[in-house]
């Protein structure tokens, strides 16, 4: 499909469409679940767990192609500015996040579900403490309890995440 729009067949057109709107599913999954976050919910702190985060964990483990680091770096941008964070903050650690499990896509092939939980673990502690970290500069009163607080709602909404990417995967993205 080298050639020009114009000397493609209508079947050629749409299998073209289709395939760009293919690769763009998990990156507009991933902006929903981050206005997800942006629900009023009266609780006190950070408690709702940081879908988009989530949604890059799953999609740089099982399919990294459809999620290159340029998508996750704007969808950080995205993600820094309807959250009010620091611009920049999410989408330097949505690059790392995408980067670290990206260039270990071998290591998650034929894993049980469980061994991706045991990553996802260790990986939304880090992404959490990094967030607190790189927000001391700016607010250095800020304690680190909330960020766990945080870290702990992540995990637990990690299977759901994973089970709503999964059906995404498997229903709309390798479909067409």
């Amino acid at each position: 499909m080298t050639q020009p729009w114009v000397l493609m067949t209508r079947e050629e057109r749409l299998a073209l469409l289709l395939s760009a709107w293919r690769t763009a599913i998990p990156a507009l999954l991933i902006l929903g679940s981050m206005l997800i976050m942006v629900l009023p919910v009266f609780l006190p702190g950070p408690t709702l767990p940081h879908l988009p985060l989530l949604g890059v964990y799953y999609w740089s483990t099982h399919r990294p192609n459809l999620l290159p680091a340029w998508a996750a770096f704007l969808i950080g941008l995205a993600v820094d500015i309807v959250l009010g964070m620091p611009l920049g903050l999410n989408a330097l650690l949505f690059v790392l996040v995408r980067a670290g499990l990206g260039s270990q896509i071998t290591a998650f092939l034929a894993r049980p579900y469980i061994f991706g939980l045991a990553v996802a673990a260790p990986v939304i502690l880090l992404f959490q403490v990094m967030t607190w970290t790189l927000l001391l500069p700016f607010e250095p009163r800020i304690g680190l309890t909330p960020f766990l607080v945080q870290a702990a709602t992540t995990l637990a909404a990690w299977p759901l995440m994973t089970r709503l990417c999964a059906l995404a995967q498997t229903r709309l993205v390798d479909k067409w």
